[in-house]
């Protein structure tokens, strides 16, 4: 990291590999790009409190999208202008030459958060982003009655722009409207690349106004991301046939079962041609503590995604964080006994690499986070009869004013019918994601608050069960 990081080494909440801003208020990330051989990345950023606010673009950028360095605020919001209220969330575009950025930028009288589309340039290090001066490129949603009109996601195709605005219409439901341009300024409305009454029935709800919409093609097959707050699910991912100027969904999933821990996810593609994604780690505990701590949200780890030949979304977390590891511990496959078993492994900051089948267990998995007196653990607990996997949190943390509710990922039909499972996780001090299988995700945020809540074990429910193989690694800061 770079050398002007405020940040306090003894708080044993704060991740150490996982990015966040200097101090106060991080939200989504924003203008994802590999620009003249580095990643950079924007993000919603109040610098004065650790609180939501008047919107920044705050700005890192990175050799290899582990190790990041922080950069001055990018654009902040300009008084009389369309972004006066705040400088939202928005996309880069390579033109070449020098970088677009489309955002949204709110403005109106106080309190009011009216929603317009903005464009600014980049050129060189993108230290400074220069505002278009016709701001707003587009003025107002389209239709009346809507609930929001922010968050863009670019594409060419057919030798002109085509752009995403999140959007929902009331009564109706959520919608990503679509316009198309020839030099980014100029935008002619074309109608819904996608909406609600197009989506196959979920077992969720969508929410009613779809924000920070992603579309991505993968090796000819599209996906779409949304996140929507009011549903209380986060974010979506549909995937399907992208024709003829509309987006037909075949599927519908949750990206993430983490309720809203992980949020307002990005996609963009890298110089490897690779799908990549970060989203927002939100914080699972009062604004109070937060405040308290002097910083608030943390950037999730880089994401692969690609779509299979079955249409559905595969997830994975890129090689490039090996270069995180020291220390390795590893077990053969052996039959886990009932009760738990403590491993020789004490640290708040892990990768951890497990594959379990179910043998007679009702429940197996992982103590992680676990003080030495038990009074403090965090489980990730497979249920093989619910077929389930579950952060449990009761325990988690001693500071009341973290969250503890239970956070639960359905698990695919593949590991009911074969009774294994592959988990590969990371834990850096108060962040966990994990992925199963490659197919379903669980970020949670817990917060041990003692650094002596570093302890590691295995466990099974109702008999034994089976590890097929375990690696863990202790892993570095960058800071």
């Amino acid at each position: 990291m770079g050398n002007s990081i405020i940040v306090s080494m003894a708080d044993s909440n704060r991740p150490l590999y996982h990015f966040s801003a200097p101090a106060n208020w991080l939200n989504d990330p924003n203008g994802l790009i590999q620009w003249k051989g580095r990643y950079h990345m924007f993000y919603q950023h109040n610098p004065a409190d650790a609180v939501w606010g008047p919107m920044h673009w705050g700005h890192a950028d990175s050799p290899d999208l582990v190790h990041w360095r922080h950069l001055p605020i990018a654009i902040a919001p300009q008084a009389g202008g369309p972004d006066a209220n705040g400088v939202w969330s928005g996309c880069a575009v390579d033109m070449g030459e020098r970088v677009a950025f489309l955002y949204t930028g709110t403005h109106g009288p106080a309190g009011s958060y009216n929603q317009s589309a903005c464009l600014a340039w980049g050129e060189g290090e993108l230290l400074e982003l220069v505002r278009h001066p016709g701001n707003p490129v587009i003025a107002e949603p389209p239709v009346p009655n809507t609930t929001g009109f922010r968050d863009h996601t670019v594409w060419k195709e057919g030798g002109l722009w085509r752009m995403g605005i999140g959007s929902g219409v009331r009564e109706q439901g959520g919608v990503v409207w679509m316009y198309q341009s020839p030099n980014l300024i100029d935008w002619e409305f074309l109608g819904p690349l996608c909406q609600a009454a197009d989506v196959p029935a979920a077992d969720f709800s969508l929410g009613t106004m779809w924000e920070c919409p992603s579309f991505f093609e993968v090796d000819g097959r599209h996906g779409l991301l949304f996140s929507s707050c009011d549903g209380g699910y986060g974010p979506t991912i549909l995937t399907g046939e992208y024709a003829n100027g509309r987006f037909q969904p075949r599927h519908v999933e949750k990206l993430d079962y983490g309720v809203n821990s992980f949020y307002a996810p990005l996609v963009f593609y890298d110089q490897a041609g690779r799908c990549l994604m970060f989203g927002w780690l939100t914080e699972g505990r009062s604004v109070k503590a937060h405040q308290e701590a002097g910083w608030a949200g943390a950037m999730s780890l880089p994401r692969q995604i690609e779509i299979g030949a079955d249409g559905l979304p595969r997830y994975s977390f890129l090689p490039e964080l090996r270069a995180l590891r020291q220390e390795r511990f590893a077990l053969s496959a052996q039959e886990m006994a009932p009760g738990l078993r403590l491993l020789p492994v004490q640290s708040q900051q892990l990768e951890i690499l497990v594959e379990l089948a179910r043998g007679a267990a009702q429940r197996s998995g992982l103590v992680l986070l676990r003080a030495p007196d038990g009074s403090l653990e965090t489980r990730l607990t497979v249920d093989w009869q619910a077929n389930t996997l579950s952060l449990v949190r009761a325990k988690a943390s001693p500071d009341e004013r973290a969250f503890g509710g239970e956070l639960s990922a359905e698990l695919p039909a593949d590991v009911a019918e074969s009774e294994t499972l592959r988990l590969h996780l990371y834990i850096d001090g108060s962040t966990l994601e994990c992925i199963a299988n490659q197919r379903v995700s669980l970020t949670g945020r817990v917060y041990p608050g003692r650094g002596d809540a570093a302890g590691l074990g295995l466990f099974a429910e109702g008999g034994s069960a089976k590890l097929i193989g375990l690696e863990i690694f202790t892993l570095k800061s960058t800071w």
